[in-house]
Parts: structure tokens; sequence; C-alpha cells
């Protein structure tokens, strides 16, 4: 047996370095493990119960990120109506403006006939007058014209 030698390589490959750890631990824990199984009966149960107190922590997050959407979605819904009742106000506003906006073009409409109508009495005065005028000239023009003109 004295031909037969491990090459380095094989003890220091770090495989095999963690096989033989886990080799020894797993030996002590056979050989020492009954005598102290009391005293790591804790241990081994916090370990068992690792995924339970997961799932609870991820629980308790669920059910605290559910009560902060719902706040989310309260104030949001409060911001909500608040726009809602100014966009109401704006629209009201606006309709009360269009509103006075369409009796003052009317106002003006009505006063814009009224002249118009005065305009057109106005002008059937004037071509009324114009005639008279005109009659009232050439009968000037025919008395001027039959009378006797005196110059001094």
């Amino acid at each position: 047996m004295e031909g037969i030698t491990i090459p380095p390589e094989v003890y220091t490959n770090p495989v095999v370095l963690w096989v033989i750890v886990a080799g020894v631990a797993l030996g002590l824990l056979i050989k020492f493990g009954k005598s102290y199984a009391s005293q790591l009966a804790p241990l081994f149960t916090w370990w068992s119960q690792r995924d339970v107190r997961r799932l609870q922590r991820q629980g308790e997050l669920e059910k605290a990120a559910e009560a902060l959407n719902d706040q989310r979605n309260r104030l949001l819904s409060v911001q909500l109506s608040g726009v809602s009742a100014q966009l109401e106000g704006v629209l009201r506003q606006a309709r009360e403006d269009a509103e006075r906006h369409h009796r003052e073009i009317e106002s003006v409409r009505n006063q814009l006939s009224a002249t118009q109508a005065q305009l057109a009495d106005t002008q059937v005065q004037l071509t009324k007058a114009l005639a008279e005028i005109a009659s009232l000239r050439s009968e000037l023009a025919a008395y001027q014209a039959s009378s006797p003109q005196t110059k001094s």
C-alpha cells in the first residue's frame, strides 16, 4: 500500500472539502445529538417553523398593504369629490355667465331693433322734408320768376 498516494489536488478540491466537513458534522451530530437533543429541540423547532413565520409576516404585510390601499382609496375618493364639486361650480358659473351674456345680447338686439326703427322713421321724415324743401324751392323759384325784381 505504500505505492498508493492521494494527490494533493483531490483533498484540496472545494467539493471534497465540503463533503468532508459535512461528514464530520453528520458524525458529530449522530454521536452527540442524542445527548443534546433536548437542548437542541428549540433550535430545531425554530428552524422548522421558519416557513410558518415567513407566511405570517407575508400575511401581516398584505393586511397592512390592503389597509393602506383602502386608506389611499378613501383619500382619492375625497379628492375626486372635491374636484367634482369644483367642476360643478365652474360649470354652473359658466352656465350663469352664458345666460347673462344671452340676456345682454338680446337686450342689445332689442336696442338695435329700436334704433333701426327710429332710423327708418327718421329717414322717412328726412325724405318727406327733402321733398317739401324741393317743392318750396320750386315754388320760391316760380315766385321769384313771377314777381318783378327791383334793383336799387
